[in-house]
């Protein structure tokens, strides 16, 4: 077996024990004030949710996004969490392509257990707040950016204004959480 496929293997292999760890940590029931508020604002219809989100700082997406998946999979607290739990795997899949796209498979394993070691990422990942949401948006915007430079192609532009669109109503938490792994990410594989 090639070393490169070492990598690959223990890329997914991480992506995987992820998803398992971070549903185990997500199953309790128990919720802070502003995942009851998520909780709360999902029992409302589609309309009163884009009513109630338009005297507020926070995007309707999150909560229409959110108020689908529970209706889906069983109304239940546990899924709002792993509402949050999912979008932090699709970031983790972002994360391992760009970086293997950009460096190589090692640069990426190695970017995927920097994400993971950060508390804020670990602590947020699990809540049923718009966090790991806005950091996959945030992650596929910065990746597709860099690859419309790289292949030259406007292509890319309305994908990737699209998506920077999604996270601009979010929250600052972005500026103090979201760029620093980022900033993590790219020291770490350089």
């Amino acid at each position: 077996m090639k070393k490169r496929d070492i990598y690959e293997i223990l890329c997914w292999g991480v992506i995987l024990v992820t998803a398992m760890a971070m549903a185990v940590l997500g199953s309790t029931e128990n919720l802070w004030y502003d995942e009851a508020y998520t909780v709360a604002m999902i029992q409302h219809p589609v309309r009163e949710i884009v009513e109630i989100t338009s005297y507020d700082v926070h995007s309707p997406f999150y909560y229409i996004l959110v108020k689908g998946f529970y209706l889906l999979c069983g109304q239940r607290i546990q899924a709002v969490k792993m509402f949050s739990v999912l979008f932090l795997v699709l970031f983790e899949v972002v994360i391992k392509y760009a970086v293997s796209a950009i460096w190589d498979k090692r640069a990426a394993l190695y970017s995927l257990l920097l994400v993971l070691a950060l508390p804020s990422v670990a602590v947020q990942a699990v809540n049923c707040r718009m966090y790991t949401m806005g950091l996959f948006f945030v992650g596929l915007s910065v990746a597709l950016s860099y690859c419309g430079v790289q292949i030259r192609s406007a292509f890319m532009v309305p994908f990737y204004v699209v998506l920077c669109s999604r996270h601009v109503c979010s929250y600052i938490y972005y500026d103090f959480h979201v760029f620093p792994v980022f900033d993590s990410v790219c020291f770490c594989a350089v």
